[in-house]
């Protein structure tokens, strides 16, 4: 495939994409019209804890915890939840009782012996 792709090579990719199941592939938080992620095992407060690094204030109801799928887009916890049961790929935690809504949580995903996902902002940004 060269550079710039034609539209039928544009057609034949997301024919390929849209094939495959959808998974869970990132925890993320958008906030203020930017989605913030960090690669697996990331969690929720990572996002936040930059975002509060660059004196931003995801407070109440200004952002929203969620997750990326290997299709780009952005869920939150509850289609994740139905995602993850769909594709075999994990559970949301809990019970039905606690979690009646059978929302996933970060921690729902990875392992805590992961490597930290944390990436110093000043290190991209330098």
């Amino acid at each position: 495939m060269a550079f710039p792709l034609t539209d039928t090579e544009h057609r034949a990719i997301r024919e390929r994409i849209d094939g495959q199941d959808e998974l869970i592939v990132a925890a993320a938080v958008q906030y203020d019209g930017a989605t913030i992620s960090f690669p697996r095992p990331g969690r929720h407060g990572d996002c936040l804890n930059w975002l509060h690094r660059y004196s931003l204030k995801p407070e109440g109801r200004n952002h929203v915890c969620g997750f990326l799928t290997n299709r780009g887009r952005f869920v939150g916890r509850e289609e994740a939840g139905r995602i993850v049961l769909a594709a075999e790929q994990g559970s949301p935690g809990g019970t039905p009782e606690n979690n009646p809504r059978m929302a996933l949580f970060s921690e729902d995903m990875w392992n805590e012996d992961e490597e930290p996902a944390y990436i110093d902002p000043a290190e991209i940004f330098a």
